[in-house]
């Protein structure tokens, strides 16, 4: 009994020589390959706990009201853009918060936060003042307030309480990818 070579995920897929006429048969040899091994491909690790943990990840878009030194206040956003009524704390990204760096030292980087969105880094030669980028937008007058994504519940909590002492169950995904940069001259 022959073996067919796509049974075994390990097995490389046969090169084309230049000039060789390709038969329907050939090109369907990847996608046949690429089909038979997606029952095994498992999702990406960082959801595999929390799937777990929890039986079912929960991913919501929501809108940004307030920006604290460690969590966001934020309205869910249902399929019109229209927002909730209640206000939902959703925890920042670790390396966004206030709270682990202010007044701290990490890797020879001294933090002094002058608000929730503006710090100073000194290294013992230079200081830098730094600011979140892409900033984020609250919802105002004339403002919309940016849109995130957030995850409910990860593996281990967020780490993250609210003035209230409260823990803070969501976490932003950060999927515009923000991060302290050089605040520009004015």
């Amino acid at each position: 009994m022959s073996q067919n070579v796509f049974d075994m995920t390990t097995e490389q897929l046969e090169e084309w020589q230049s000039g060789e006429v390709i038969a329907a048969s050939k090109l369907n040899q990847p996608v046949r390959h690429i089909n038979r091994n997606l029952p095994h491909a498992g999702p990406p690790r960082q959801v595999v706990g929390a799937a777990v943990a929890g039986g079912r990840m929960t991913v919501r878009r929501f809108q940004v009201r307030q920006v604290k030194g460690d969590y966001l206040v934020c309205r869910t956003l249902d399929v019109s853009n229209n927002a909730g009524d209640d206000d939902i704390k959703v925890a920042k990204p670790y390396l966004l918060r206030r709270t682990p760096f202010d007044g701290e030292t990490r890797n020879g980087i001294s933090y002094t936060y002058s608000s929730d969105t503006e710090r100073e880094a000194d290294d013992g030669d230079d200081t830098e003042d730094q600011v979140v980028v892409p900033s984020y937008v609250e919802h105002g007058d004339d403002e919309t307030g940016d849109e995130i994504y957030a995850i409910r519940a990860p593996t281990g909590g967020t780490g993250v309480v609210d003035s209230e002492n409260n823990a803070v169950s969501w976490l932003d995904l950060n999927v515009d990818g923000r991060a302290w940069a050089q605040k520009a001259e004015e």
